[in-house]
């Protein structure tokens, strides 16, 4: 039988997404949605980067950085890509080796991808290029990240219900659910 063990960080209300490597399964990133100030004013945010030390060791911080804006989702790719959708509808891509080296703190991009927060985030399981975001612009947007700069491709919809979820098919390239 195994054992379940639980680790709390720290009391804060935060998007997570757990690096899908196994060489670093024990780590997670964090991004702050929480603004920090009162009432609806937003302070940025911080993207914080753990090695929980599931073997026994209490966790530890790996990396921290500030961001402008707070986070309304977070994802991160096969390719060793964190993306952070934003609160202003941003989104920024870090690339996590760069991080947890020193080599910069600076997203490897940052384009304005929706019109408001970006509530979902998810990287496409058969072609890890592409990432999915849905916003609570009620708009989904597929960007392509093979190219440079990144193309998006907003998808119609008609509704104007924010988009709170989104995941690909892991079986079928082109489908995608929100």
């Amino acid at each position: 039988m195994s054992s379940t063990k639980i680790t709390q960080i720290e009391d804060k209300s935060c998007t997570v997404a757990w690096s899908p490597h196994k060489s670093h399964a024990d780590v997670i990133a964090l991004g702050t949605k929480d603004s920090g100030g009162i009432g609806f004013e937003d302070y940025g945010g911080e993207l914080d980067l753990y090695d929980l030390n599931l073997g026994g060791d209490d966790p530890k911080l790996l990396k921290t950085v500030k961001t402008t804006h707070r986070f309304g989702s977070l994802a991160w790719s096969t390719e060793g890509f964190i993306a952070g959708g934003m609160s202003d509808g941003s989104l920024h891509l870090w690339n996590f080796q760069d991080l947890i080296q020193g080599k910069s703190d600076k997203p490897t991009f940052t384009i304005q991808a929706h019109k408001t927060e970006i509530k979902a985030l998810h990287f496409h399981p058969l072609a890890p290029h592409k990432l999915a975001s849905g916003g609570s612009d009620g708009q989904v947007v597929i960007i392509d990240l093979s190219s440079s700069p990144p193309t998006m491709e907003i998808l119609p919809s008609s509704s104007q219900v924010e988009v709170t979820q989104i995941a690909w098919n892991t079986q079928v390239e082109h489908i995608c659910a929100s």
